[in-house]
């Protein structure tokens, strides 16, 4: 089982000493006997007491110079496990190109799998010891602020990207729960890290960017890259904060995890173009004979038959790898399904931990006791703040939360029914959604019954102060939301709640700029 590939570009000279010595200095911890770069010349073996063995090939002709080295070991405690450790280089012009990966064979499906997927060491090694190109993906996180979204945005949507960015925000006190410069370490040659300072306005990176490619109070975004060419959907798998405290509060290291969630999305690609024993030796060996058939006049017989086997066998290539693309394309189906589904399950865990769902939970039973009763013992620290965090994750392609909308969700933190209120917003993203972009008003009205109200009052409307306690800046235009839902009527933030809302046609999203308490009619 592949655990773990990624590709580094390495300055060194050729053949490649600092490169070769910085693996001699980790083989030799690893297999307990002392190496140097001149010892991992073509068709060095070593094999050790315990078990452990290392293999090198190379390859020297003209434009094909590259090297493999093979490291494997039994696992500790499960002699039936052995791991595989492949490091390779290719010369392309003044740089290395170099792969690592690390990968697991089991003889037995008695043992229980391996329980997290790590960085090999020499890794490190390379990084400490080597003078690392800049065309090496990752190996820094870098900032992600209101000017940097531009550009930003056209690396994300570069049909050309062949790896993942990783998104950090910090939460509301300042700081981060994925360290980000330590994730990046862990990254280098697979995916790009940026993280969002603590003064960025997060809302406003949210609406430049959209909610796929931001974060924001603590969340981690994988922005993926094209799983096929010519393919327009750019997935996205958001890790919320609550997701990452639960992973935390397991002694989980999420640094390690959003690796090993990267690792099993990347792997398969950057192992196709990785350098291996196997590659290597047969790149030299066909450099042998083309030598030796260079060396004279060749036996006519043989050399049609030779033709003939390397013809069925590049033929054999082709149709493998027609196969192996058909399969990658099977897979990043699958994978685009399970991400839908994943966020989709997220979305409605914390809906489900937050409040009532949707009308139809109340209609239900769980276990012989109605939903909305264990919905709401559930639900005790529901907050407005919350309920626009839930349908947030839940509709990022129906819905625009404005930083108004959180401001005013904080002040009403005393208001005593978010469950009701987090049901409204629900049939908002869902039913009202689906009626108004078919174009039904009269049906879109209908959704919520008397808790919907397509304006304000002729004394609200006809009031200056009025109109601009209900104008919020949208795409840096004033817009006017006076379409609002509401609960109760007296003037308390505990017992009373609006939600003042736009609609915008053009984008097919609804614009939330206010969600608290009663706004004044002048």
């Amino acid at each position: 089982m592949l655990l773990y590939c990624s590709h580094l570009v390495v300055r060194d000279s050729e053949p490649p000493i600092a490169l070769l010595s910085a693996v001699a200095e980790w083989l030799s911890r690893k297999s307990g006997t002392t190496l140097s770069a001149a010892d991992l010349v073509d068709g060095f073996s070593f094999k050790g007491r315990d078990g452990c063995a290392i293999d090198c090939a190379m390859c020297d002709v003209p434009g094909e110079i590259c090297f493999a080295i093979q490291f494997r070991h039994p696992d500790r405690d499960y002699p039936a496990r052995e791991w595989i450790a492949d490091i390779g280089g290719r010369l392309d012009g003044k740089v290395w190109r170099c792969s690592v990966s690390l990968a697991t064979f089991e003889t037995s499906r008695y043992i229980p799998p391996v329980e997290q997927t790590t960085r090999p060491q020499v890794v490190r090694n390379i990084i400490e010891r080597c003078q690392i190109d800049s065309a090496t993906i990752g190996s820094a996180a870098r900032p992600l602020t209101i000017s940097d979204a531009e550009a930003f945005e056209y690396q994300v949507k570069d049909p050309e990207r062949s790896f993942p960015l990783v998104v950090i925000s910090c939460d509301r006190a300042g700081k981060f729960l994925v360290d980000p410069h330590r994730l990046a370490s862990l990254l280098t040659g697979i995916a790009e890290v940026v993280f969002i300072p603590r003064d960025v306005d997060t809302f406003r990176l949210e609406h430049l960017l959209t909610p796929s490619f931001s974060a924001y109070g603590g969340a981690a975004t994988i922005i993926w890259h094209r799983d096929r060419p010519g393919s327009s959907r750019i997935l996205s798998s958001k890790l919320i904060p609550e997701r990452l405290l639960e992973m935390q509060s397991v002694n989980l290291e999420l640094e390690s995890e959003l690796l090993a969630k990267i690792c099993h999305r990347s792997n398969a690609g950057n192992a196709r173009t990785a350098v291996t024993l196997d590659s290597v030796r047969r790149m030299a060996a066909q450099a042998r004979l083309r030598f030796a058939l260079s060396k004279g006049e060749p036996d006519k017989d043989l050399l049609a038959l030779y033709e003939d086997a390397d013809k069925q066998q590049r033929a054999q290539i082709e149709s493998q790898k027609r196969d192996v693309d058909g399969l990658l394309d099977e897979l990043a189906r699958s994978e685009e399904k399970r991400e839908r589904l994943e966020q989709h399950v997220d979305a409605l865990n914390q809906a489900i931990a937050a409040g009532r769902l949707a009308e139809r939970a109340t209609e239900k039973k769980v276990s012989g006791i109605p939903a909305a009763q264990v919905l709401e013992l559930l639900c005790e620290k529901l907050s407005l703040e919350k309920c626009l965090h839930v349908i947030g994750l839940a509709f990022p392609d129906r819905l625009v939360i404005l930083e108004s909308a959180r401001r005013s969700a904080e002040e009403s933190a005393d208001f005593n029914n978010p469950q009701k209120a987090l049901e409204l917003m629900w049939k908002l993203c869902d039913g009202y959604w689906s009626a108004i972009v078919s174009g039904s008003d009269q049906d879109a009205r209908a959704v919520f019954g008397n808790s919907y109200a397509a304006n304000e009052s002729e004394t609200a409307r006809n009031n200056k102060r009025a109109r601009e306690l209900r104008t919020f800046e949208y795409r840096g235009k004033p817009v006017e939301m006076m379409k609002h839902l509401k609960i109760g009527v007296k003037d308390s933030t505990a017992e009373t709640w609006r939600l003042h809302f736009h609609w915008d046609a053009e984008e097919k999203k609804i614009v939330i700029g206010h969600c608290g308490k009663h706004l004044d009619h002048g």
